[in-house]
Order: structure tokens, then C-alpha cells, then sequence
């Protein structure tokens, strides 16, 4: 099993967002993560469209977009037509999440899923067949972020789907 590093671009300092994108890919980072949050799925907003363009501009190492939305059917195009690599619909996301993750394959990208720490592995486990990645966050979105160490149970279940289904295992947190 190979272990990549992915650093969420949401830590970065954004008055200096090129050099940081240049000092993790000088680094050795493998993807770089951006995660995009509407302030509707989830109470945050983060980073947008000209924040990925930043990004995409200035590696050609993969970039990965966690579309924490309500709505992802419009940003999906979007993230792709710019350069996504990996494109993550939240598993409970209110919209009909097996033809988002169809929407993200046709787009060109590698789908991803996007599994909540209170998420049960059983509720997503008929998505993992149409995905390449599955992403588990591993902390609330709240700080102080502490690991919720009950994932440990929920990646030896994604491990044993693996076995059937071939995806790659993220872990966000």
C-alpha cells in the first residue's frame, strides 16, 4: 500500500497561496487537496474557483477538489473543465449521488467519494463500486479538529470492500 501525502490548500496562507503551492510541490506532495465549501451543506465557506485556478496554474502534480455542496451538479463541469484530477460528492449530499459521481467520470475526472466521520460504511457501501477514490474525514470541521478515533472501524471496513472493489482509501483529518 502506498501512502500519499495530500495537504488541504485550506491550511495555506492565501497572501502567499503561489509560494506555498511551490514549497509543497519542491516538497514532495503528491496531490494537493482543495476543499469547496458553499456555507449550505456545511456552515463554512472556503476556497473557490480562482483559488483551484491558483493552484492548477502552478503544478502539475494532481489536484483534487471535496465539493462539500448541497448542489454539485453545476461545479463539477467547472473543477473539470480547469483541470481537476479527482472530483469528491459527498455520500449524503442531497442530491442523487450515483449520477453526480456518473457526472464526474464523463467530465473526464476520477471520481471520488466523500464520507463523514458519522457516516456509517454501510450507508455508502453501494457507491464504492462506481468510484477510484473514497475519502473519509477523520474530524469535525470545527476546531480545535481532533481525530474521532471510531474511524479506525470504518477504514478496516473500507479496507475489507476493497478486497471486491478496487478504490484508493484517503484519509482527511
Amino acid at each position: 500500500m502506498r501512502i500519499l501525502l495530500c495537504p488541504s490548500m485550506n491550511c495555506a496562507d492565501f497572501n502567499y497561496l503561489k509560494d506555498e503551492i511551490i514549497a509543497l510541490d519542491e516538497a514532495g506532495c503528491d496531490v494537493f487537496h482543495i476543499d469547496i465549501m458553499d456555507g449550505c451543506y456545511m456552515p463554512a465557506v472556503s476556497m473557490g474557483y480562482h483559488d483551484f485556478c491558483c493552484v492548477r496554474n502552478n503544478t502539475a502534480k494532481p489536484v483534487d477538489v471535496h465539493l462539500y455542496v448541497n448542489n454539485p451538479f453545476p461545479l463539477i463541469h467547472i473543477f473539470a473543465s480547469a483541470g481537476a484530477d479527482i472530483i469528491y460528492i459527498q455520500a449524503d449530499s442531497p442530491v442523487v449521488v450515483a449520477s453526480a459521481i456518473n457526472q464526474v467520470r464523463a467530465a473526464g475526472c476520477k471520481p471520488g467519494l466523500g464520507i463523514n466521520y458519522g457516516t456509517s460504511i454501510e450507508y455508502v457501501q453501494d457507491l464504492l463500486y462506481m468510484v477510484d477514490y473514497a475519502i473519509l474525514v477523520t474530524a469535525p470541521h470545527v476546531k480545535p479538529r481532533k481525530f474521532a478515533t471510531h474511524c479506525w472501524d470504518k477504514v478496516e471496513k473500507l479496507l475489507e470492500y476493497r478486497q471486491n472493489t478496487p478504490f484508493n482509501i484517503i484519509l482527511d483529518g
